[in-house]
């Protein structure tokens, strides 16, 4: 395969790799035309692929293999769908293309997506494609010669980019800019602001001088000559030069900053000007009209203040952001007559101050409305605080800005006073006066008695619906169409107004029914009679209006008025009540804009920082931070807290806040934003509420969920070792009982007669093994006296020297006073030497041991119930423990001894045993300084009394012979008592449940009952209850080796006799001899 032998690393591969897996198979096969192709492109430098045969499979040489990527190596010799197959849709019809026509297909930087990394990509390239022909002559493959040019096409594209960007700025910059060419200066560019400069003309092509020619004439043809000839910079600042875009018409001049830069070519040749500068004519144009506007403002102002001050009425301006806080900004003369402080007291001063609040009130709705763009005219009366009381006349209209926002109020006030009280004096008149003066509305009227006529025009007529064209008359249709309920008041009011003596003025309101339209309407009509010489009166003439609207309109005035006056007193009272309630309530508001100042805070959340943070009580418009600017750390919590609300969320979070020194407590804070109409966060809200208390409590409640969780855990564990306790209980009895009997046998050698002693005493061992499971399940009965604990620890100091060895000192240490404790002498001495003992093994190289007592008074501590405690220490100075073990020790079967050391029952047994007698034990430690364990046990409130110990009585000693029936499910157990009972001299009647013992009382009378309490099926006070109904006179012997002795106690009472398993021939013959001499019978 001399045609692989070149080619580098592409040439390795195909001599080494196996063909078998390929369509090409093995090389020495390949057609001469492939191995031709293939020898050529393998040590070639630049990038070629020959994809051979239908398949396209793929050979190439090293310069190509980087182009693919991580496709290499895979992708030598396999057909190409198989490693291009994101562009095979692509890559196919070109390779097709040349296989099929013969032709080369070639482009420059051709995209192609490939994936070569990990990731998709375009790739660009410069491509050859050319067919390879077979031996055939037919087209054997495809030959593909690539250059990559993806660098090349993106950076022209982002060379491209920048000058379409800066194009853009070019043409979008707000300076006119401009280049000029050669010594002509032909103008090459132009942007939008030049062209707009030289007022649209079209510049690019030619010369300034054609196309500016007044730039000529003013002499900046020279400058641009110089520029250029000496390549010095040309810059000047507000230039006034003449725009004349037409010749013809009159130019306009403009105030320009420019300059002119030279150009220069490689060589440094100046060969252009570049023309950059900023139009200021605007700037100027609006400089010097704003200086006009000024002084026209100060001329209007002092104008308005000479014309108001000659006006005999109030003219004011007033500002504010709303109608309670408006400020007097300007005020004329008049007001100085009015209220006392002169002008410079009155301009700057709150409305409300000036006017007092009662007379504010009466103008604080109006202004309302002004402020919402209303302008308002209305009278009323005004109690000023500090002048005359007065009636006024006021126009507000509202001052405008752009988007009919309202600045301000315009304020005209005219005293009424002696107006309003001449009008209330010629009320009737008045009302003349005001129909003379609406002469649109008024019609006239006149009756002649004399000639009985009546003249209505038209508008009458169309008052008492009447046709315009249709005659009228007094009888006919006047008095007719009179109201009922008003006939009368008019007919008499007209009758006086025709008496030569009364003379009256007819004036009067009634309603009139439409003659032909049946329509009520309201008429307001006036009149006088008319008389001749003799008094008889001649006419009455006078005028009606039609006053319909103004009576619905007074109606729904005064409905308005009455729903409006409710309606205000109403949201008066609850904006008073919502205020008065969050004011005085327990929970803490406060609301804060962004730079946490307060908009609002309630007198309860005021108070409250004050006490936490040692500040001053804050109220609106004081700021947090400057509040707190001497406590950083305090600064920084409250910006924390805040910053997430004003930040635009909404939560809730319960943290700690305050000051140490002074208290510091716990808070749930619930955070809302405030937001404009656009939604952009203004400020935030919070109601907080302190919780420390509820803190504590969740905490207290967790520690006690704990200690009932490692009660439960300890309850569980101590009913399996109860349970198990008991069953080796049965077993360890067999087995007792059983040595007991052979070892009162003669006859044996010492050798056996000691293997049975030792056999019985590692028997005994195990009991006390299970006395130890009993008493941490907490199912051994423990029997509580008055136990002198100094007393006990006396008689235990030898037995403690003996077990503690040479190497560990004991030392006692008993100065408390002399006390007793309620306890089970037995169980706090196993107690007090296994805590020695596990001091001892905690100082393996020797050590001081010290057990104190001592006296506490209990009365707030959690375990214990409040009263006085004998706490009895235990103190080594031993290797100690960490805390993660001493939380531990106390549980059951947990032990830091080796295996076969321990069988950590002993700690969790001293627990058992103290948590019975109604106290506690505790254990306190640290690594290399030693441990404390400490039993806390109730003083007892009877003295010691010491018990005389008295020997076992000899099982020979048995007293009467009796039958006894024995019940027991054990069958080794049920043995030994049958044997042992025998030995006793008794006769036995043996039954293996409950059940069959009672079948033997149908044919039996036994003397004694011996029952086993823990049975399957019938437990022993089940079997006792149903034989007790058959024997009521038997006494019953209870044996159990378990914690029954509640449900024994339940039937016999508390002085029963109970067997505890494992047990001797010696107690076995003291408990029947005990039971049968005792009349009870149980």
């Amino acid at each position: 395969m001399a045609f692989l032998s070149r080619g580098g690393t592409l040439g390795a591969l195909m001599r080494d790799r196996d063909w078998q897996d390929s369509p090409l198979g093995a090389p020495a096969d390949w057609p001469q035309s492939l191995k031709t192709t293939v020898g050529f492109l393998l040590p070639a430098q630049a990038q070629i692929v020959l994809f051979w045969g239908p398949d396209y499979v793929a050979l190439y040489n090293d310069a190509y293999a980087p182009t693919i990527g991580d496709k290499h190596p895979r992708a030598l010799g396999r057909p190409a769908q198989e490693n291009w197959a994101e562009l095979w849709d692509d890559l196919e019809p070109l390779l097709r293309s040349v296989r099929e026509t013969g032709e080369t297909v070639h482009a420059k930087d051709r995209p192609f997506y490939l994936e070569r990394h990990g990731y998709g990509e375009t790739a660009y390239f410069d491509i050859s494609y050319s067919a390879v022909p077979d031996e055939s002559g037919g087209i054997g493959g495809v030959l593909c010669i690539v250059a990559e040019t993806t660098e090349r096409v993106e950076a022209l594209a982002a060379r491209t980019s920048q000058l379409d960007t800066l194009a853009t700025m070019f043409e979008q910059a707000p300076s006119f800019i401009a280049m000029l060419s050669g010594p002509e200066h032909r103008y090459v560019l132009a942007n939008k602001a030049y062209k707009r400069l030289v007022g649209g003309r079209e510049v690019v092509g030619r010369t300034v001088a054609e196309a500016v020619p007044e730039a000529i004439n003013q002499g900046y043809g020279e400058v641009l000559d110089r520029v250029f000839r000496t390549g010095e910079r040309f810059h000047t600042e507000n230039a006034r030069f003449m725009m004349q875009p037409d010749p013809t018409a009159v130019g306009s001049e403009v105030v320009l900053d420019f300059l002119f830069e030279p150009v220069r070519d490689a060589r440094g040749q100046v060969t252009g000007i570049f023309v950059q500068g900023v139009d200021l004519s605007d700037a100027r144009r609006e400089a010097t009209a704003r200086e006009q506007a000024e002084a026209d403002l100060r001329a209007s102002r002092e104008e308005l203040q000479l014309l108001t001050d000659s006006l005999p009425v109030l003219v004011s301006y007033l500002e504010g952001p709303d109608a309670g806080e408006l400020r007097y900004r300007f005020v004329n003369r008049v007001y100085e007559d009015w209220f006392p402080g002169g002008r410079s007291g009155i301009e700057g001063r709150r409305v409300r101050e000036v006017l007092g609040d009662e007379a504010f009130q009466n103008v604080l709705p109006y202004a309302q409305r002004a402020l919402a763009g209303e302008t308002v005219v209305f009278e009323h009366f005004m109690p000023y605080r500090d002048a005359r009381h007065r009636h006024i006349r006021v126009h507000y209209i509202p001052r405008t800005e752009a988007g009919d926002r309202v600045i301000g109020i315009y304020a005209f006030i005219e005293d009424v006073t002696e107006q309003r009280a001449a009008e209330a004096a010629l009320r009737q008149s008045g009302e003349q006066l005001r129909l003379a003066t609406e002469a649109a509305e008024i019609g006239l009227w006149d009756v002649d008695p004399v000639q009985d006529t009546l003249y209505w025009p038209p508008r009458v007529k169309r008052m008492f619906g009447i046709q315009d064209d249709r005659p009228v008359s007094m009888t006919g249709d006047f008095y007719p169409a009179l109201h009922p309920e008003d006939a009368e008041q008019v007919t008499s009011a007209f009758a006086a107004a025709m008496d030569p003596q009364l003379r009256a003025l007819y004036d009067v309101e009634y309603r009139a029914i439409g003659r032909d339209d049946g329509v009520v309407r309201w008429v307001a009509a006036k009149g006088r009679g008319v008389f001749d010489e003799s008094g008889r009166c001649i006419r009455v003439v006078g005028t009606a209006i039609d006053i319909t609207r103004r009576k619905a309109d007074e109606e729904r005035l005064r409905e308005l008025n009455e729903t409006l006056e409710r309606r205000v007193a109403e949201a008066v009272a609850e904006r008073k009540l919502l205020l008065d309630i969050i004011d005085g309530a327990d929970v803490f508001v406060q609301v804060a804009d962004r730079d946490l100042t307060w908009r609002a805070i309630n007198r309860a959340a005021a108070e409250e920082f004050a006490r936490i943070f040692g500040t001053r009580k804050p109220q609106a418009g004081d700021n947090m931070l400057a509040l707190l600017r001497d406590r950083p750390e305090h600064q920084e919590a409250v910006r924390s807290v805040w910053s997430r609300a004003l930040d635009g969320e909404d939560f809730v979070q319960i943290d700690a806040f305050g000051d140490p020194a002074l208290d510091r407590r716990h808070y749930e804070m619930r955070f809302r934003s405030l937001r404009d109409p656009n939604g952009d966060v203004t400020g935030a809200y919070q109601f907080v509420s302190d919780v420390t208390d509820r803190i504590s409590e969740q905490e207290r409640l967790a520690a006690a969920e704990e200690a009932l969780a490692q009660a439960q855990k300890m309850q569980a564990v101590g009913q399996l070792a109860g349970g198990i306790a008991h069953d080796f209980n049965n077993l360890l009895g067999a087995i007792v009982g059983s040595l007991d009997l052979v070892l009162r046998r003669d006859g044996f050698d010492e050798r056996t007669t000691r293997s049975l002693n030792n056999a019985l005493t590692a028997a005994r061992r195990g009991s006390k093994l299970t006395a130890q499971l009993l008493a941490f399940a907490r199912a051994q009965r423990i029997e509580l006296k008055p136990v002198s604990v100094s007393e006990l620890l006396e008689r235990m100091q030898d037995l403690l020297v003996r077990t503690l060895g040479p190497t560990t000192v004991l030392r006692l240490d008993m100065d408390a006073p002399r006390v007793t404790v309620l306890s089970d002498e037995t169980q706090l001495e196993m107690a007090v030497l296994n805590l020695a003992i596990n001091a001892r093994d905690a100082m393996p190289e020797g050590g001081e041991l010290v057990i104190r007592k001592a006296v506490r008074r209990m009365d707030a501590d959690a375990e214990l119930a409040p009263g006085d405690y004998v706490e009895l220490s235990v103190i080594d100075t031993g290797t100690g423990m960490p805390e993660s073990v001493a939380d531990r020790a106390f549980d059951p079967f947990f032990t830091t001894k080796p295996v076969g050391q321990g069988t950590g029952l002993g700690l969790s047994q001293v627990y058992g045993f103290a948590h019975q007698a109604g106290g506690t034990a505790r254990i306190r430690s640290r690594p290399g300084q030693g441990t404390t364990v400490s039993i806390y046990l109730p003083i007892a409130r009877q003295a010691f009394i010491a018990e005389d110990e008295t020997g076992a009585a000899d099982p020979g000693e048995t007293g009467r012979r009796a039958t006894i029936l024995v019940v027991d499910d054990d069958p080794e157990l049920r043995q030994f008592l049958i044997d042992g009972l025998h030995e006793l001299g008794h006769h036995v009647i043996a039954a293996e449940s409950g059940a069959a013992g009672l079948a033997q009382l149908q044919h039996s009378r036994p003397d004694l009952m011996l029952v086993d309490y823990a049975m399957p099926g019938m437990n022993g006070v089940e079997f006792a209850e149903a034989a007790r109904r058959q024997l009521p006179d038997v006494p019953i012997l209870f044996a159990s080796g378990y914690s029954d002795a509640a449900a024994i106690e339940r039937f016999a009472g508390g002085t029963t006799t109970v067997l505890r398993k494992p047990f001797g021939l010696n107690e076995l013959a003291q408990a029947v001899a005990s039971r049968l001499d005792d009349e009870r019978p149980a």
